[in-house]
């Protein structure tokens, strides 16, 4: 009986094929974009959430007056001043990048996107460390990841060479390398090769940034509670700083 009714379907089917060709075909790219915005959603919210404290970090937005447009950028020296002045933030950290020139031993200099942080950094965020140690507390270090070890030492062992940074400059400044990172999974927002103690940055007359400059903008300041559910009552808090921006 069953391959009686098998029989027919198929002679109905062959003996309308454009009719059975379409639908097969509809009924494929409709499942194919069923998979491909699952993959899609489950992607989106994939980012940074392989972050511990990811629940308890919360970044800074600022906005200008009469703009209602949020922006990431925030005075740096607020993440200072939050740690000292409000009891329900645990930590916080600043986070920059500025474009130099870096220069391995002999080999000419690269333009390249340097970051610039705290050294609490590894303690808000997870990034693996491959090889060799994390001393962000010490300035005249710094951290490459495994894309950025092959681009300034090819196959040689990075771990205790020089990257001699703003290599153009008369403030040029070498650090010493003492850690290999995993490359930054793409569905991170912190996408990095090179990352140094936050007070490596200068100005571009030289100068270092002082800390409670208030007219320079970090790309970010994270903080991170306690409690998340404080994070409203900070929000209100920080508007204590307005006069200072200004």
């Amino acid at each position: 009986m069953f391959k009686n009714y098998c029989t027919i379907i198929f002679r109905n089917l062959w003996r309308n094929k454009l009719f059975t060709a379409v639908n097969i075909i509809s009924l494929g790219v409709g499942i194919a974009s069923i998979v491909w915005g699952i993959q899609n959603y489950r992607y989106c919210f994939s980012y940074n959430n392989f972050h511990k404290e990811g629940k308890n970090i919360f970044r800074v937005l600022t906005k200008a007056a009469g703009n209602d447009n949020r922006k990431g950028i925030c005075p740096a020296t607020l993440a200072l001043a939050v740690k000292n002045d409000f009891s329900v933030v645990k930590d916080a950290l600043r986070w920059d990048s500025r474009g130099l020139n870096v220069k391995a031993d002999q080999s000419e200099p690269f333009e390249s996107q340097a970051h610039f942080t705290d050294p609490q950094f590894f303690d808000f965020f997870n990034f693996p460390l491959v090889r060799g140690t994390i001393r962000l507390n010490d300035l005249s270090t710094v951290l490459i990841t495994q894309k950025a070890a092959k681009k300034f030492f090819g196959d040689t062992d990075p771990i205790g060479k020089t990257l001699m940074f703003y290599s153009d400059e008369s403030f040029r400044k070498p650090l010493t390398v003492t850690g290999i990172l995993k490359d930054p999974p793409v569905n991170s927002s912190f996408q990095f090769e090179l990352i140094t103690n936050t007070n490596n940055q200068v100005k571009l007359d030289g100068t270092r940034v002082k800390d409670d400059d208030w007219a320079w903008f970090a790309d970010a300041v994270f903080v991170k509670l306690s409690n998340p559910a404080n994070a409203a009552q900070l929000s209100d808090g920080l508007k204590k700083y307005l006069p200072l921006e200004q």
